[in-house]
């Protein structure tokens, strides 16, 4: 496949944390990194010399962002994308982000990268696209809006909380009428009579104690 290979070295990309591929002017892959491998299970000899590249992300055939950007059909974007915007510092290059129903076996959310690559004379070589799982962040996210919007929504049907309450937008904690920040479950209690019990979500048990979670899910 060594034809296929456009003039410029892949060893800092093979051995990159970050997941990439790269494809050529005719959407043939190229280069398929192993963290690309891990990400998505699919092997680089898999999918180079292939136009198969979509099929680690999406179920059906459609033109992935490095596509998008190898043609230079930014307009077609919003067909395709529901977050995306322009690269604060790459030329040419794009970001997008968003949920995919299955990617190595689950489901992800990604922010990925795309630009194309030119050699010194200007002559387009190829498009790199490159991935990063946000999936942990993103569910921690969405469920600290969920706790806002439910004791908004307590808060709306209560009699004994009125008005406005300032909580933290990093560790849910509110702060009370005397500018201390309480934890929210410990606000709750006192003003509303609400009390809690405690465990541990997949995420969190995956990320403070990872090798105990491992052993759980192989076993």
């Amino acid at each position: 496949m060594d034809f296929l290979k456009p003039d410029f070295s892949l060893q800092y990309f093979e051995h990159s944390a970050v997941a990439t591929y790269i494809i050529n002017p005719e959407h043939l892959v190229i280069f398929w990194n192993r963290a690309l491998e891990e990400l998505t299970g699919h092997l680089a000899q898999e999918m180079i010399g292939t136009s198969n590249h979509w099929q680690a992300f999406y179920p059906h055939q459609r033109p992935c962002l490095s596509d998008l950007v190898l043609q230079g059909r930014l307009e077609d974007l919003p067909k395709y994308f529901t977050k995306f915007r322009r690269a604060e510092l790459t030329r040419e290059a794009v970001q997008a982000e968003g949920w995919f129903p299955e990617v190595g076996g689950k489901k992800r959310y990604l922010k990925f990268e795309a630009a194309p690559v030119y050699n010194p004379e200007g002559h387009l070589l190829a498009a790199i696209q490159t991935f990063h799982d946000l999936t942990h962040d993103q569910l921690r996210h969405e469920e600290l809006d969920q706790i806002v919007n439910d004791l908004q929504q307590t808060l709306s049907t209560s009699s004994s909380l009125k008005g406005f309450l300032p909580i933290c937008s990093s560790c849910s904690c509110i702060r009370d009428k005397d500018g201390k920040w309480i934890p929210a479950p410990d606000y709750l209690r006192k003003h509303l009579g609400l009390d809690f019990s405690h465990g541990i979500c997949r995420g969190c048990a995956q990320k403070i104690y990872p090798e105990l979670y491992k052993k759980i899910n192989e076993g």
